[in-house]
């Protein structure tokens, strides 16, 4: 019997909507010095985890986005306008943003930082769902990782902090 078959474009947009439901944190680790600290190693395929995690924090915005020189977000040089999920759909939209702030209260005191992973289908401990943000004592699964950034150490001292803002394309 002979079959056609067609494989809708929107598969990425359901991949978008995927990782926007998906219990999505953002996770920094890593307070060791790299051997470089002005050349940390480029991370590896294989890597699914952060070296000596310090926190997750649930995204302070997680939207779709598409580039737009009028829009309201300004990433890297380049303007984008967030979607609701039907424009999103529409559109076809492959792009998330994932924007995230981390100051010293996150943390309970100062601290630095060498790496930023994202991960989504992550599972809190029993009593922790609804946290913001998890030590790692309060995870009982860490999910699954789809970014993961080696850089230079952020200091996060008082009156300073981080807004991270990643593009997650697909």
């Amino acid at each position: 019997m002979a079959e056609k078959h067609i494989v809708p474009n929107l598969r990425g947009t359901a991949i978008g909507k995927g990782i926007i439901i998906a219990n999505t944190f953002v996770g920094v680790g890593r307070t060791t010095p790299w051997a470089d600290e002005e050349n940390p190693p480029a991370p590896s395929s294989t890597d699914t985890t952060l070296e000596e995690l310090i926190i997750y924090k649930r995204p302070n915005r997680l939207t779709f986005v598409t580039n737009d020189d009028n829009g309201e977000l300004t990433i890297l040089g380049d303007k984008y306008r967030a979607l609701t999920l039907e424009e999103a759909r529409d559109i076809q939209s492959r792009l998330v943003l994932i924007q995230t702030t981390f100051s010293t209260a996150d943390f309970g005191g100062p601290v630095d930082y060498r790496q930023i992973g994202v991960f989504t289908y992550v599972v809190p401990t029993a009593g922790n769902e609804s946290k913001s943000i998890l030590l790692p004592s309060e995870i009982e699964d860490p999910g699954l990782i789809i970014h993961l950034t080696n850089r230079s150490p952020y200091y996060c001292y008082a009156n300073h902090g981080e807004t991270i803002n990643l593009l997650i394309a697909f």
